[in-house]
């Protein structure tokens, strides 16, 4: 019989608590600092805390990845519980996080640790780690495990929609060019990933041609396996996104969550994303 597999992914996918709790996934918390103080993503600051600092406080804060130390040594309480290892971590071309994970794996190799890049931030790669998990729930093998969330990265997507492109330009992303463009027009700029990188998808000018953009795009790809509606700081938004997409999936099985302190740091407050798998 095949060894019991847990389930690793990282803060950055936004998966929330309880419902890692109720799969059994392990998150590895990536670090968000204002100057001197360091913070682990979601259990040093909370959220509200987080984001009345990113708008009130006078230091924009940074992120920085999970080490292979911190890795290495959940995978070896892991393993010395007597289960298999299936880490589903955010993008490599966004973070060195899956790079950190591959190196600690090499200590065991792939018999009984493997990582996955899911190509993908926020709920779009939360979703690989719940599929992931339900799976082995069901007595799956890591193989097993492994080949569904392959099979399911290049159907893992989403549209954000942004406030302000401010965010982005203090944290390098962008040129001060672009934010004052942004301004000047009152965009509500979008984007998506596309082959792990960020991709422009358009430029709205108010929030309720936004939000209807994101309904139109998100359809275009369906049906969904999984839908989740993450926002930062903006939870009534979020529920007006989710009411919108009830046509792709029952109002009851749209996940509402919020972002979390390392890609809220990016993505400043306000915004709203569409994280889903497609269906087949």
């Amino acid at each position: 019989m095949s060894r019991p597999v847990t389930i690793i992914t990282d803060s950055a996918s936004d998966l929330p608590q309880d419902l890692a709790d109720e799969l059994g996934i392990r998150i590895i918390p990536l670090t968000v600092h204002f100057g001197a103080e360091t913070y682990r993503d979601n259990i040093d600051i909370t959220k509200r805390e987080f984001y009345r600092r990113l708008q009130e406080g006078a230091v924009h804060p940074t992120t920085s990845q999970a080490t292979p130390a911190e890795f290495t040594a959940l995978y070896q309480e892991i393993i010395d519980a007597g289960h298999d290892v299936l880490t589903v971590v955010l993008g490599h071309k966004i973070s060195g996080t899956v790079e950190a994970a591959r190196t600690a794996a090499q200590q065991w190799g792939p018999e009984c640790v493997r990582v996955v890049d899911s190509g993908q931030v926020s709920m779009a790669c939360g979703w690989l780690a719940v599929v992931a998990a339900r799976a082995a729930r069901e007595g799956a093998s890591l193989t097993d495990v492994e080949t569904l969330v392959r099979d399911r990265v290049p159907r893992a997507r989403l549209y954000a929609a942004f406030d302000t492109l401010e965010y982005m330009h203090r944290g390098g992303r962008i040129g001060r060019g672009s934010v004052l463009m942004g301004s000047l027009l009152k965009i509500k700029p979008m984007i998506t990933l596309e082959d792990g990188e960020v991709a422009p998808v358009a430029k709205p000018r108010t929030w309720s041609k936004a939000l209807r953009q994101i309904v139109e795009l998100t359809g275009e790809l369906a049906p969904l396996e999984e839908l989740a509606v993450m926002h930062a700081d903006a939870p009534d938004r979020a529920t007006q996104l989710a009411d919108m997409l009830t046509h792709l999936r029952p109002r009851q099985d749209i996940l509402i969550a919020e972002i979390g302190p390392v890609l809220g740091t990016h993505t400043g407050p306000g915004t709203v994303v569409a994280c889903f798998v497609r269906a087949r």
